[in-house]
């Protein structure tokens, strides 16, 4: 094994530190902050030319004179701590704040970003199969089934080449006439492959080469335990076996089955096991921390692989943020300088199914995002699935895994390809230090031979692939490397169409072979050798874009590139864009006999018993979609649901495995009788409904080349006038050209609601039991002058989970997060939100299913989104509007909003006056003090950031250095530091969102033994508008104090669905007079602080503004009193008087509620005044009944 942290050499690449790099990208993001005046403070400075004509190896000389000038010209002492770097025009430096203000305003700086902050990404879950409840304990009663004798065709000592996967992605084959990159030479010679995961052991004997060496060249920790530590192995193990495994071991998989789900052919199974680029190098960054995933270790880890030569990088981790694109998630940054750098990413998209759950990082849209397909194999070796009990024999490998996360992502993309996910054999290790590497059918005993599946098996085939096209590349092109968006566009143009959806598939299964050909012959400005001899040729069409995506309505125009690198000329008359309709082929009831006969599951364990139902499909099906509703016998009790797809010769074509709901894809189904077989624990069987949807593919729109014959080594324009699809939300098509080439095109219309709400509905799915089980995003278009913005969603009967609502502005930050109350008695299945006012543009609402079942066997659960402006009816009373107030007097104020959801609505005064303040944030849950190296990680601090924020810092005093982490209610923005002992985070009004923010303290790395221990105390400050402690309810309650903290007396107003609320407040009119006080009250929704383990979705919440209230007034003295004249014998007449609408007084009243259908639309976002209705107090006798049914106020502290 190589010394840890040691630095290789990079062939031409400077050996700088990317996470400079990615502060260089970034510094723009972020504002100086600083105060006028105060210590001195670290930033980044970024400037705005970065020599991008000059070679990275040539720029330093330039770049340190650049850099000096702009510093020779700052006033006052001259900054401390100078760090110049070598490859991007950044400099890190320590300067006061009067001279970070001069740099801002520089010409010649692109950006100043306080503290070394940089964007960071979520700290992701891990993309390892999800696994099911023990085994049950029953004993089946049916005897082991047999697994084909094809599928074991090797001896002990000619063992069978697996993964199954190499074979179908045309890698390598035992078949020595099979057409396969590795046939051709290709095996990832001179190309080094980063991989970011877990922990493993480099001398594992089948990473071992013939030489002795380990394919694994280095190997380091970002964990606090460092290479010591233990942690889920599996992760790894199954990354690097995919790319690098040696085939140097014979493993007997009789070993590791259940003798009572399968027997093998004469009792054995002899495989060995290969990676897809053996020759290549792989550097392995463990970046999990007390066995998690963190965002400080990924970053780090990228950070490390770029700078010691990584030529591809392969990541299978992600997890579910919003937005999903976006320049303040560091992992996503960290990626982005990568691929600056010239290294190619390629990410696993996650296995939480194919309902639109593609996570971040693989929602970046210049990296290459990886689903998963199946490969049957090693189901059947081991009794899986029921295919060899139900089955006539073979299996699958030509459609989707069930869990392969797909559909669009919330910015509007979809995967690139698939490639296989389930499931392939992976080296492992039995060593207690390596968690997870368990004999297959989850028997938790270890073993060193894995049953290795997901997205996560997915992405480092294609990682492997890629590094095989870049050898390939630079054999044909006098050693120039390719770039990462060539790389991307050769493994999108060469894929295998599989016949499904286009945001199922991408653009299809990779293909190995016709890639490294592709890369080899591709036409190029780049030098080609002059003795490079004839190579091996297939027709192939590349497209200058991996997919194509439009948001608009009426119609778009698209267009793309398209490169022929075949050896023939092509006819491009037949291209076109085309689109998938569904019809219904029925839907079935799901029951299971209580007397079937039981059976072990080879695959995933325990004793199940089986229903069947067969369905005709018509001739001429494009695909067919198999969705089953699984309502639990016990719905606090894990079920298992499996179903296996026999054709009409009974010849297993899909598979799924869920503990909530299944979804599987047949692609061109024959047609005749189709049989599903459904399997469920035996111990908890459960009920359901099987629906089939049958696809139909259409012409959308025509496509036209501008050449039509294109010659070999040409590139044409492909343009295409397309309508967009009438209903909001997103559609997903096709450009096929020549049936050469499939470019994914997704078409997302936004809802207009110029003519009123609009309602949006659609199928609500459970998914396979891990979150997200489903996203849904509408788009919407504000107009100027909207006064408040609102998304109403409720789910049907039967819907049981956790969602979570966001809305995201145009700009792309999150104005609210919200989530239901699965425990709610009223309103267990809604969720609303509301922003007032809004800024005009394109807004994007988000609902993310995270923990759902149904309780009902219905396939068509659905749900049902509202999209509403100014529906919260707002309207006021007393409200000041520049008049003359007597100082010392109390000026009432009723403020009314209408509830337009399902849900019941709770709302408070948020009282603020004109400037800002500088505050201490509480801490909201956990704890400030903490113990390093950090081990419970849900007890770490968050804050909770009020509206109408505009400046956050977050600081850590730590005894040793530490990375700090702050992430907003939505994982976005989510922000790193560099490494300190008083590591700070800045968060400016562009991107700061309000509500709960969670913190992270994590240790440096490389660590070298384990990461030295001692404390830290995390702060936060918050500048705000300056509340009003002086603004009480009726009763004389204040509703906040001048620091922000809210009174457990503060009055909270519940208002019922389609009711309205009323609060009366009170404005306490300043003693003084010969002022103009200005404000507003706002009516609020309270954020929410629960922390991460409180387990409720909803619990971590923005809160909303429902109405803004703005309001001025001057205050004057009160009138000077004068002695009375002596009586005389007249009356004296009392003046006339005009009433008016704005009433002042001096008495406390009780709390006024009422429900009223009165609105008014006169009250701008500044403030103008609104009329009373003269009605009032006829309207308050005749909705009296209603006020006690609709509205109940209460205090913070009653239930």
């Amino acid at each position: 094994m190589r010394t840890p942290g040691r630095a290789r050499r990079t062939a031409g690449r400077t050996a700088t530190t990317l996470l400079a790099m990615v502060l260089a990208a970034t510094a723009t993001a972020t504002p100086v902050l600083a105060a006028a005046t105060g210590p001195s403070s670290t930033v980044v400075v970024t400037l705005r030319d970065q020599l991008a004509g000059t070679p990275v190896t040539d720029r330093s000389a330039d770049l340190l004179a650049q850099q000096q000038a702009v510093l020779a010209g700052l006033q006052g002492a001259a900054p401390t701590d100078v760090r110049h770097l070598r490859t991007a025009n950044v400099m890190v430096a320590t300067m006061t704040a009067a001279q970070q203000r001069q740099l801002a305003a520089d010409p010649r700086v692109a950006g100043v970003a306080p503290d070394q902050v940089i964007s960071a990404g979520v700290s992701p879950a891990k993309r390892v199969t999800p696994r099911p409840q023990a085994p049950a304990a029953t004993p089946p009663s049916l005897p082991p089934t047999a697994a084909p004798a094809d599928a074991c065709t090797g001896t002990e000592t000619e063992p069978q080449l697996e993964p199954e996967a190499l074979s179908t992605m045309r890698v390598r084959s035992d078949d020595a006439g099979e057409p396969t990159a590795h046939a051709l030479g290709y095996d990832g010679d001179g190309v080094t492959v980063g991989i970011v995961t877990t922990n493993i052991d480099p001398e594992n004997p089948d990473f071992q080469r013939a030489d002795g060496t380990s394919a694994i060249t280095d190997y380091v920790s970002f964990g606090a335990d460092g290479l010591n530590g233990s942690g889920e192995a599996a992760e790894a193990f199954g990354d690097v076996s995919s790319i690098v495994a040696q085939g140097r071991v014979t493993y007997d998989v009789a070993d590791v089955i259940n003798p009572l789900a399968v027997t093998l052919p004469d009792g054995h199974c002899w495989i060995r096991i290969e990676g897809v680029a053996p020759e290549a190098d792989v550097l392995v960054a463990d970046s999990q921390d007390q066995g998690n995933l963190t965002t400080g270790g990924l970053v780090q880890g990228i950070d490390w692989a770029v700078a010691n030569g990584a030529d591809v990088l392969s990541e299978s981790f992600g997890g579910p943020v919003v937005p999903d694109r976006s320049a303040l998630l560091a992992v996503q940054a960290a990626n982005d300088a990568a691929l600056d750098a010239g290294v190619t990413v390629v990410v696993s998209s996650g296995d939480s199914g194919t309902t639109s759950t593609i996570g971040s990082p693989a929602a970046d849209p210049r990296i290459i995002s990886v689903g998963a397909s199946i490969t049957g194999r090693l189901a059947s070796q081991v009794g899986g699935y029921g295919m060899t009990r139900f089955g006539s024999g073979g299996w699958p490998d030509a459609t989707i895994a069930d869990f392969s996360s797909s559909g669009t992502t919330v910015g509007g993309g979809t995967i690139d390809l698939v490639a296989p996910g389930d499931a392939g054999w992976s080296a492992c290790s039995t060593a207690p230090q390596y968690e997870k590497c368990d004999e297959v059918g989850n028997r938790d005993t270890p073993s060193n031979l894995l049953a290795f599946a997901g997205t996560s098996e997915s992405a480092p085939f294609v990682a492997g692939i890629a590094s095989l096209v870049i050898e390939a590349y630079r054999e044909g092109h006098g050693g120039a490397s390719p770039t990462p968006e060539q790389v991307r566009l050769i493994l999108t143009g060469t894929a295998s169409d599989l016949g499904l959806p286009a945001d199922q598939q991408g653009a299809g299964l990779v293909d190995a072979r016709a890639a490294v050909i592709a890369a080899r012959n591709l036409p190029d400005p780049a030098p080609t050798s002059p003795d490079l001899p004839a190579g091996p040729v297939e027709d192939s069409l590349i497209a200058g874009d991996a997919q194509l995506q439009a948001a608009a309505t009426g119609s778009t125009e698209l267009e793309t590139t398209v490169t022929n690198a075949g050896p023939t000329p092509v006819d491009l008359s037949d291209a076109r864009i085309t689109v998938e309709d569904s019809t219904d082929g029925g839907h079935f009831p799901i029951a299971f006999d209580p007397a079937a006969e039981t059976y072990a599951d080879g695959y995933w364990g325990g004793t199940l018993v089986a229903a069947t139902q067969e369905v005709e499909i018509p001739a001429g099906t494009a695909w067919a979609s198999v969705r089953v509703a699984v309502a639990p016998g016990d719905p606090d009790v894990e079920s298992t649901a499996e179903i296996v797809a026999l054709d009409p010769d009974g010849t297993p074509v899909a598979w799924g495995w869920s503990q909530r709901g299944l979804r599987i894809w047949l692609p061109a189904p024959e047609a005749g009788t189709w049989t599903f077989v459904l399997q469920a624990g035996a111990d908890n069987p459960w009920t359901g409904e099987l629906a089939v949807d049958l696809g139909v593919r259409r012409t959308l729109a025509a496509a036209a080349a501008d050449t039509t014959v294109l010659a070999p080594g040409a590139t044409t324009t492909v343009r295409a006038t397309v309508p967009m699809p009438s209903a909001p939300g997103d559609v997903a098509a096709m450009l096929r050209v020549d049936d050469q080439l499939t470019v994914p095109v997704v078409l997302r219309t936004p809802a207009d609601l110029s003519a009123g709400p609009v309602e949006l509905t659609g199928l609500a799915f459970t998914g396979n039991g891990r979150s997200p089980n489903q996203v849904i995003t509408r788009e919407v278009d504000v107009p100027n002058g909207t006064i408040s913005l609102t998304a109403a969603t409720t789910f049907d009967d039967g819907f049981v989970g956790d969602v979570l609502g966001m809305l995201v502005r145009p700009d792309g930050t999150v104005a609210s997060v919200t989530g239901n109350d699965p425990s709610s008695k009223t309103a267990p299945r809604s969720l609303q939100q509301t922003v007032a006012p809004p800024v005009a543009g394109r807004w994007t609402v988000v609902l993310m299913v995270l923990d759902a079942l149904t309780l009902k066997a219905d396939a068509d659960i659905g749900y049902r989104m509202v999209l509403s402006t100014d529906a919260t009816a707002r309207t006021a009373s007393g409200l000041p509007a520049g008049e003359d107030i007597v100082a010392g007097s109390t000026r009432t104020v009723r403020l009314s909003v209408t509830n337009p959801g399902d849900t019941p609505l709770e709302f408070t005064v948020d009282p603020r006056l004109a400037g800002e303040v500088t505050v201490d944030l509480p801490v909201a849950s956990g704890k400030a003090a903490q113990t390093l190296p950090v081990t419970e990680f849900f007890d770490q601090p968050m804050f909770v950031i009020p509206q109408f924020s505009t400046a956050l810092t977050v600081q850590a005093q730590a005894s040793t250095p530490i990375v700090l982490e702050a992430s907003g209610p939505s994982g976005v923005p989510d922000l790193l530091t560099a490494a300190g002992t008083s590591p700070r985070v800045t968060v400016g009004a562009q991107d700061l969102v309000p509500g709960a923010w969670s913190t992270y303290l994590g240790p440096v790395g490389p660590v070298v033994g384990t990461s030295p221990a001692g404390s830290a105390t995390v702060t936060a400050q918050v500048r705000t508008a300056r509340f009003d402690p002086t603004v009480t309810d009726a009763a004389g309650h204040a509703f906040v104090s001048a620091t922000g903290e809210v009174p457990d007396t503060v009055q909270i107003v519940e208002v019922a669905p389609g009711a309205t609320g009323t609060i009366e407040v009170r404005l306490q009119i300043p003693a003084t007079g010969a002022q103009v006080v200005s404000g507003w009250l706002a009516l609020i929704t309270p954020p929410q602080a629960g922390g991460p383990t409180s387990g409720t979705v909803g619990s971590n919440t923005t809160g909303d503004v429902l109405a803004l209230f703005s309001y001025r007034y001057s205050v004057v003295p009160a009138p000077v009193t004068t002695t009375p004249p002596p009586p005389t014998t007249q009356v004296p007449v009392p003046p006339t008087t005009t009433p008016s609408t704005s009433t002042t007084s001096d008495t406390v009243t009780t709390p006024t509620t009422t429900a009223t259908t009165s609105s008014s639309r006169e009250l701008s976002a500044t403030g103008a005044p609104v009329e009373t209705p003269a009605v009032w107090g006829v309207l308050l006798l005749l909705l009296g009944g209603a006020v006690l049914v609709a509205v109940r106020v209460r205090r913070r502290g009653e239930h």
